[in-house]
């Protein structure tokens, strides 16, 4: 019985011949010598010059051992292998069960005689040559891009840019700053992508947005203008940037950080964290119930722990805290709050001031020469990282990047609120309200706030 097989390489410039043109080449080959082909195997985009496996290629292979192919109509030789190894694994299997090898195009070869197996060997030597040099020349090619700053070509579209890779698409620029200005201001990227997907945004191929996606695009020096090779930065690249570079950087080291994977229980309501139950001085927990249409903050009971005494209904407790603090917002002692959250952050901006310094120095000595770009990365990476850290540790302190921009009045603030993330809420709470403390239900004052100031 006679088969066809039908494979197409990765062909990203579109020139190679599909398998529907193989099969209808395959099938008119048949038809011309009144033959009836019982069965096609193919791979679709897998390359048989890297070694990658091909399940119909080995489907075929089981289908000839077992006898139910006697003859095999293929576009060209090389549709079965391109390697020496897997040559003489076919020519093993054609010695062992008597097959035949039909071509449309580059004439037939009888791997059953000792010429047409030296003629197999001898073509496949040659193209595995050419491949081998065809990977090279791109590789050179890549390099040479590389160097010049220029994008490497082909590919998927990069998600801000336009398909030429240097022209700048200022819709998805404008939201690669804000997704950096959200999590830089303590927004999870699930969130962001939550949002996004709401906004029906989505990547350059269509799909919406997962936080492993968002965090390589953030991360990637590309929308920084700078030109990466093999995971390494080489220099500027040719097309403008997204962000400056002292904002990638603080962002590339925010998303690498390793504390990060662990960052503890997602705060998805507003006082999540924050209350705490007034009988037992533990912080109480949100629960759901599928029945009722709210959350409700409760102090589940849990010997020697928790009291398991107050309970109120989510949306009331937030009215009733967001109430407190826009009726206080003009208030000095809001002010004061603000002005108190943090610590003596002095050492910190000193030590800051000196990394900055530091990075600086030494570009003046790669620029001139003192020192090679490989020690100039390994250094400035190093610094740049403490510098992250250090400016983190900063904000933590002084609360300053949550409530950066933070207006007055009412009127303001209540704006300000509208559009805040959950993070900047909790932050502006935490910054005004010492202790946050949910009372039991037969108490006068079911919820108590106890200003910072």
């Amino acid at each position: 019985m006679k088969a066809t097989y039908l494979r197409i390489s990765k062909d990203p410039e579109g020139t190679g011949v599909k398998t529907a043109r193989q099969l209808e080449e395959c099938t008119e080959y048949a038809k011309k010598r009144g033959w009836e082909i019982s069965d096609t195997f193919r791979d679709d985009d897998l390359s048989a010059f890297n070694g990658d496996r091909r399940p119909g290629y080995r489907q075929l292979v089981e289908a000839v051992k077992a006898g139910a192919v006697t003859d095999v109509i293929t576009f060209h030789l090389d549709r079965l292998y391109r390697n020496p190894r897997e040559l003489e694994d076919l020519i093993d299997l054609v010695e062992g069960t008597g097959l035949h090898i039909w071509t449309t195009s580059g004439g037939d070869f009888d791997l059953n005689t000792s010429d047409g197996r030296a003629f197999a060997r001898m073509v496949t030597a040659m193209s595995r040559k050419e491949s081998e040099d065809k990977s090279r020349r791109i590789r050179s090619k890549k390099q040479q891009l590389a160097r010049n700053g220029l994008p490497s070509g082909g590919g998927r579209r990069p998600f801000g840019y336009e398909a030429d890779g240097i022209t700048i698409n200022q819709p998805e620029a404008e939201l690669v700053r804000e997704a950096a200005r959200r999590s830089l201001n303590g927004e999870s990227l699930g969130t962001i992508c939550r949002d996004w997907a709401d906004r029906g945004i989505h990547t350059s191929q269509g799909a919406f947005f997962r936080s492993n996606v968002l965090s390589r695009l953030l991360a990637r020096p590309r929308i920084a203008g700078l030109r990466e090779h093999k995971g390494e930065i080489i220099g500027e690249a040719k097309w403008p940037a997204i962000l400056d570079r002292d904002t990638f950087e603080r962002l590339r080291s925010l998303l690498t950080d390793p504390t990060r994977h662990n960052p503890g229980p997602t705060r998805r309501y507003l006082l999540s964290g924050i209350m705490v139950c007034g009988e037992c001085g533990v912080a109480v927990r949100v629960k759901n119930v599928k029945a009722l249409p709210y959350h409700t903050y409760s102090c589940r009971s849990e010997p020697g722990h928790r009291c398991g005494k107050t309970s109120i209904k989510g949306p009331a407790a937030e009215d009733t805290v967001i109430e407190a603090l826009l009726v206080f917002v003009d208030d000095p002692k809001l002010t004061a709050a603000l002005g108190a959250t943090g610590t003596d952050v002095a050492p910190l901006q000193e030590r800051a001031l000196h990394l900055e310094a530091k990075l600086e120095e030494m570009a003046v000595d790669y620029a001139a020469d003192r020192i090679t770009r490989r020690e100039w990365f390994a250094a400035r990476e190093r610094n740049v990282a403490d510098l992250e850290q250090t400016r983190r540790q900063i904000d933590r302190e002084r609360g300053d990047t949550l409530l950066a921009g933070l207006p007055s009045g009412r009127a303001a603030v209540e704006a300000w609120w509208g559009s805040a993330s959950l993070a900047q809420r909790q932050a502006l709470l935490k910054a005004v309200f010492e202790r946050v403390t949910l009372n039991r239900a037969t108490s006068d004052r079911r919820i108590d706030l106890t200003w910072r100031a």
